[in-house]
Parts: structure tokens; sequence; C-alpha cells
């Protein structure tokens, strides 16, 4: 079967044939002799041939193209493919690439191993939100294992990571957010969830001996369009120190932002995570907007809680006490579950923590 990378190559050899083989000197149609006719002819001909080889091992042999492929019959429409890149947390196991959905939608994930016990330490799916805001950001600018330097030429290690005691997937999504690209694409919860299940699926059946026996755990945050037209880094407060102070970096007051756009769009970084997109950015503001429109953000989620406590599946909704968008008034909806959720959870419907510790 052709795959759209078996197409997509033939189409750029068939580029390079037809580009060098309409090229010829001016002086090939003058009235010459025969001989100097055949001579420019050759001499072209050994250009055309050259030029066609070297350009075909570029293609067949770029870094990016050296991914492996994985399939399943359940998901005939998927394929999952990947390579093991090395930046950022270089001494542990690192998968990236993409969840492809017929041809035309390709979602990006980046894998981390815990630094820790990776065999029995939980795996974590992060999610960031908006919706349209790629989960790069939070890996570079939350809980990642790694932050990129003022300049966005290098990365820092962070020692306060997720995968200090976790295994940790990044994935981009809904479609066009980070490194993610295709045609179409969800903008309504349950169409990304779908996708998001399918990655799932394929990344546990590719891997089984890496993470089939571990606890899962999905977090996010501000996944739905419920934050009106506010991007997700906004649940951040800006400048909590002096609100007074001018903020010098655009709307979201985060230098930050900015050095993570640069270092994730410098040739060499796209190359080893394999990256196909012209340019990344943080944030898709018309995929938010979108998302508004369809109304997705007013639909009762909570709802929902219940039939995943009875799946038995815990559930912990937290904000910080410095979030000004997101703040902990806006959790008081665990209130009006009632003493069917007091029940399933065995637990105060609020609780203070402090340092991680409860008080």
């Amino acid at each position: 079967m052709w795959s759209l990378f078996s197409l997509a190559k033939t189409a750029i050899i068939a580029s390079y044939f037809m580009t060098s083989l309409v090229y010829a000197e001016p002086a090939v149609f003058e009235q010459k002799a025969i001989v100097d006719f055949g001579e420019h002819i050759w001499t072209d001909a050994q250009h055309v041939f050259q030029a066609t080889t070297d350009r075909l091992k570029e293609v067949f042999h770029h870094p990016s193209n050296e991914f492996n492929v994985f399939t399943h019959p359940a998901f005939s429409n998927y394929a999952l493919r990947y390579k093991h890149p090395s930046l950022c947390d270089p001494d542990v196991k690192q998968i990236s690439g993409y969840l492809d959905v017929d041809d035309d939608k390709h979602f990006f994930f980046w894998f981390f191993e815990s630094r820790d016990k990776p065999k029995e330490d939980p795996l974590v799916l992060w999610l960031n939100g908006g919706p349209g805001c790629s989960s790069l950001t939070g890996l570079f600018m939350e809980l990642g294992p790694c932050t990129v330097n003022l300049e966005g030429t290098d990365t820092v290690l962070n020692k306060y990571s997720w995968n200090e005691k976790a295994n940790v997937i990044f994935l981009d999504q809904p479609l066009n957010v980070g490194y993610s690209y295709g045609s179409g694409g969800a903008t309504n919860t349950n169409a990304a969830a779908k996708d998001v299940y399918a990655f799932l699926q394929l990344f546990f059946k590719q891997f089984p001996q890496d993470i089939l026996d571990l606890d899962f755990h999905a977090s996010d945050e501000s996944s739905k369009c419920d934050n009106d037209q506010i991007d997700a880094y906004l649940q951040m407060v800006m400048n909590t120190c002096d609100a007074r102070k001018k903020c010098e970096d655009g709307n979201l007051c985060y230098e930050t932002v900015y050095s993570v756009e640069g270092y994730l769009n410098l040739p060499e970084v796209m190359e080893v995570l394999g990256t196909e997109t012209d340019k990344y950015f943080n944030c898709n503001d018309e995929l938010e907007y979108k998302c508004i429109k369809n109304g997705d953000f007013m639909l009762p989620y909570v709802n929902l809680i219940f039939q995943l406590l009875d799946d038995n599946v815990r559930i912990l909704t937290y904000a910080g006490d410095d979030d000004f968008i997101l703040n902990w008034m806006d959790n008081k909806y665990i209130d009006k579950l009632g003493k069917q959720a007091d029940e399933l959870c065995g637990l105060d419907m609020l609780q203070q923590w402090i340092r991680g510790e409860l008080s």
C-alpha cells in the first residue's frame, strides 16, 4: 500500500527530474556542429543525474524521515510514526513522532521516561488547554524535564519535572496546535477525544513492555472552551509580585513564552524531533474561537463525573491559591455533586493542600 510519505517522495523525485531535464544551455538550440550538440547533451545529462542522485539521498536519508511506523487493524485509518530523540533530558528514554489519521491529519507527541523507576512509576498524559495551545508549552514552562533559556537557543534541566516520578506524554491536540497539522480537525470535545483515545490505544499496543502495567493518569488544564477568549496561559497570575508593574512581553507577561516558541522553531530542533510543520506556534487562537462558536464550553460536563466515579476512576480537581482566572472558587461546583460523590470518593469535597501535604 502506498503511504502518504511514499507518494510525497515520489512527487519530490518527479519534481527533481522534471526541473532538471527542462534545463539546457541556449547554445544547444543554435546551429552548431552535431559533435558540439552531443557534448552539450551528455554534459547536461551528467549534471541532471548527479543532482538527482544527491537529492534522492537527501530525501531518503534525512533524519526527519527515519520513522518507525506502527499500525493496528482495530484502528485501520490511524498510524503511529515515531523516533527516539535525545533533546531536553538526554539521560532518559524518549519517543517523539506523529499519530497519522487518514493521511491528512497528523498529531505530534513527545514521551519522556521517568528518571526514577520507569518500570514502576505511573504514566501521565499531559494536555494543555485553551483549547488551542500546544502541550509543549506545559513541557517547557510548567512540568516538563527542561525549560528554555531566555535567548531561546538551549534548554536547562528542570529538577522539579513530573518525570522525576512519572513517565509523561505530551500530546499536541486538537489538530493544528503546536507541531500538529492537517486539514479539518476537531472543534468540540467529543471529536477531539476520539483522536486522543486512538493515540493512547496505539501507544499502549506498540510499547506494552514499557507502560501496559503502569497506573495511568490523564492530566490537563483548561481543556474546554470555558475561558471566554482567554489563552490558557492566562491561568497563571500575571506578575503576582506587583500587578502595577508594566508588562513588557505582550499580554501574557512571560518572556519564556517567546523563548519557547523561538527554540521550537530552530531548524536543528525540528530536525531531531522529526517535525513536519513550517513553523511552530504556541497557541492557535482561531481554533479556540471555533470551539467557542460551537458552544462546546456550554455543555454540562460535570454530569460525566458520576459515570467516571462509577467506573472507579479517581478524579482530582485542583487550583492554585494564586490562580487568577481558574481560581479555587471555580472548583466550588464539586459541592454540587452531593452525597453520591462524597460516598464514592470517600473524602471531603474540599481539602487544603500545603506543599504537598494535607493540612
